[in-house]
């Protein structure tokens, strides 16, 4: 990956500027601290820890025999009227930080519990405790504390960008409002599959 000299001409926060890059070093940078691939450091920190046990890196691959089907949701497109299995198709290796996990809904869902628990005791909402065994006695149980989510969650406006009420997070969460309050949003591919999350983190209160 190539990386400039000097750094993009946005007058920050006026404009916003989406990039895969941030990513990809934020994954090195992580590699870099920790001495690790970044694949063990996200399932030692946050796999584990959510007991998302479906997670994990490139495209879901189910063998399926010709003429036969699926018994899983696969990644596919269209190419000349036939039906091409997602094991054909996913982001560059070098892209991984930005966009080749995969996981179970149920899995995934336990990710977006997390953003939406904010830090906060939620179990009397039915959401289960962390699985603290894999957490050092001096971490938040909800893996950040709440300073941290309220920060990560923050909105950054860029009244310069296509959509005036454009704003973004550090979380890679984009920031909405609409009739039932402030909601963080997401999507994210590998070219085949897509994912669209919303959460309303202030529907929920303790």
């Amino acid at each position: 990956m190539a990386i400039p000299n000097s750094p993009s001409s946005i007058d920050v926060p006026v404009a916003f500027s989406y990039s895969n890059n941030n990513f990809i070093l934020l994954g090195l940078i992580l590699e870099e601290i920790w001495h690790l691939p970044w694949e063990s450091i996200i399932q030692h920190q946050l796999f584990d820890p959510l007991g998302m046990t479906t997670a994990g890196f490139g495209s879901p691959i189910e063998e399926v025999p010709l003429n036969s089907f699926a018994t899983q949701p696969l990644g596919h497109f269209i190419d000349t009227g036939n039906v091409i299995h997602s094991m054909d198709r996913d982001l560059p290796k070098s892209w991984a930080p930005a966009g080749t996990v995969h996981a179970s809904l149920n899995d995934w869902a336990k990710f977006i519990a997390c953003h939406l628990q904010e830090g906060r005791d939620l179990t009397s909402f039915g959401f289960a405790p962390m699985n603290s065994s894999f957490l050092n006695s001096a971490i938040s149980p909800y893996l950040l504390s709440a300073s941290m989510w309220e920060s990560i969650h923050a909105a950054y406006v860029f009244p310069s960008a296509s959509t005036p009420n454009a704003q973004y997070s550090l979380s890679a969460m984009g920031i909405d409002k609409d009739n039932l309050g402030p909601s963080l949003t997401h999507t994210g591919t590998n070219t085949i599959w897509f994912a669209y999350v919303v959460v309303y983190p202030q529907l929920v209160q303790p």
